[in-house]
């Protein structure tokens, strides 16, 4: 009994984990994840609710803009949702939403076409949750999103990021 009690405050103790918010791109209409030098995360929180059948996910991001003069900068940030590959693929994300410094945002859905390298002609997709925000300089942009995803093992064999977490405890 001892040692049930304490895997069980093990298994929920608050961990850390990678989410995923990106400064996004574009080029003939495809988005992609762009490098930014004065766009930096400084913080970020990840809540996990594990449900019977899939998790519910909050995320909260603290953005600084670094730049040092007083222009502000207007972005497109994005959130990943799922992926298409040739024989690899991941499971959509519902439910979403975003909120930028505590006010609900319209976000849209983007798709990123792109080839493992250049000698392959193998295409993935890969479809993001996008929306615009201003930030300025040496202000802190503070992004929220929420989101379900769904229980189960993904195409290649590993588990879904639900699964892992809730049941790994990792």
């Amino acid at each position: 009994m001892h040692r049930q009690i304490i895997f069980g405050l093990i298994l929920f103790a608050p961990m850390n984990i990678s989410a995923d918010d990106a400064n996004l791109g574009t080029e003939g209409g495809n988005v992609f994840p762009e490098h930014n030098n004065s766009i930096q995360m400084t913080k970020e929180d990840v809540i996990i609710r594990c449900l019977p059948d899939s998790c519910r996910v909050k995320c909260k991001f603290w953005f600084l803009n670094t730049k040092k003069n007083k222009d502000h900068l207007s972005l497109k940030m994005g959130f990943p949702d799922f992926q298409i590959d040739p024989g690899r693929w991941t499971q959509p994300i519902t439910d979403f939403t975003c909120k930028v410094n505590g006010k609900q945002t319209e976000v849209t859905h983007e798709k990123q076409i792109g080839i493992h390298d250049e000698d392959s002609t193998l295409k993935f997709e890969k479809y993001w949750y996008s929306w615009g925000v201003n930030i300025d300089s040496n202000d802190t942009l503070i992004v929220e999103n929420t989101y379900t995803g769904e229980w189960g093992n993904r195409s290649d064999g590993t588990l879904g990021a639900c699964k892992k977490f809730c049941v790994n405890g990792i």
